[in-house]
């Protein structure tokens, strides 16, 4: 069996993924193989290398994660090791294979197909899945507030702001 390997294509392992969860009494991956819990994981790294800018600069040319990171710091101003990845970021990945596991392995629809089952143009109308307003999911929530001290920002294009076109007729 092939499996990632922390630093190089993941950064948390499949073994350290499954402690992050049972610490939690949780277990959003099932009865899923590691072979499938990896490609989740592969999914919510790619997620996060595409969505956050972080905070300092690669330590090497050759890496191909985009951690571990020099001159980064984390929110309280402590200089963050340039040869580990930070236990948060570790967290928030697993969060993110938990969210891709959820939903068919994407992470957007979480952001952008917010639970809308209709829209209306005359009198402006939207009806929402199970009656309720479209909200971040804990999930999510808990994913940013893990990498808050660590992302510059957000990928506008991805956000998570919702908006509607309106016009004017």
């Amino acid at each position: 069996m092939v499996t990632l390997s922390t630093g190089e294509e993941s950064y948390i392992s499949f073994d350290d993924a499954e402690t992050y969860f049972a610490k939690r009494g949780l277990a959003p991956f099932g009865a899923d193989g590691q072979t499938a819990v990896e490609g989740y994981l592969t999914i919510a790294r790619d997620y996060m290398d595409g969505t956050y800018e972080w905070v300092g600069d690669i330590a090497t040319d050759s890496q191909e994660l985009l951690w571990p990171r020099i001159n980064a710091y984390d929110r309280e101003g402590r200089s963050i090791d340039s040869t580990t990845i930070p236990t948060k970021i570790q967290h928030a990945q697993a969060e993110l294979a938990a969210i891709a596991k959820a939903n068919g392995g994407r992470i957007i629809a979480l952001e952008t197909e917010a639970e809308v089952k209709s829209v209306k143009a005359g009198s402006v109308e939207v009806e929402f899945q199970n009656g309720s307003a479209p909200s971040e999911s804990s999930r999510m929530q808990a994913v940013d507030r893990l990498l808050a001290g660590y992302i510059k920002q957000r990928n506008s294009s991805v956000s998570g702001i919702r908006s509607v076109p309106l016009q004017r007729v």
